[in-house]
């Protein structure tokens, strides 16, 4: 009787262990969904914030007459093209990966084309040959690219220590 009863104890226990790794399981799982949502909303609204800001003023002429914005740039030279293709990349690349499935290797890949976009924007007034007062468009740009890359790289390594 007395081992009737150990057994019993034993698998009593065994059991209880096994729901307690199960309830950890469906913990982290629920977890990763909602920093899986808190991303979505975040990176949803930088990359809309980002569209946006190809239209605000990136920059004036030097008398105060003209204003510039990205698309304005365009016409001024090549780099003024990149710039604004690596800005709208970045925004829809975005919305692909909160929206997509969600891979490591995707969100690496917007790292990379967030600092990417961050350099364009840095460089894209003395590319193009635009003299005059910074808009605060341009720097606004700068600051949302950056964030994406930092937000897309929190979001990778979530993924990498998930599974």
């Amino acid at each position: 009787m007395a081992e009737s009863l150990e057994k019993r104890v034993e698998q009593l226990d065994k059991s209880l262990r096994a729901l307690r790794n199960r309830l950890a399981e469906q913990d982290n799982d629920r977890r990763r969904e909602v920093q899986g949502l808190r991303f979505g909303m975040g990176a949803g609204a930088l990359a809309g914030t980002l569209f946006a800001l190809t239209v605000a003023v990136w920059g004036q002429s030097q008398d105060g007459d003209e204003v510039y914005t990205l698309w304005s740039l365009v016409p001024a030279g090549w780099f003024g093209i990149v710039t604004l293709v690596l800005v709208l990349l970045t925004g829809v690349g975005t919305i692909g990966a909160v929206v997509g499935a969600p891979e490591r290797a995707t969100h690496i890949a917007m790292v990379v084309l967030s600092l990417v976009t961050a350099a364009a924007v840095l460089f894209v007034s003395s590319a193009v040959g635009v003299e005059g007062a910074d808009g605060p468009g341009r720097w606004f740009t700068l600051v949302v690219a950056v964030v994406l890359a930092m937000l897309h790289g929190i979001r990778a390594e979530d993924l990498h220590a998930s599974r």
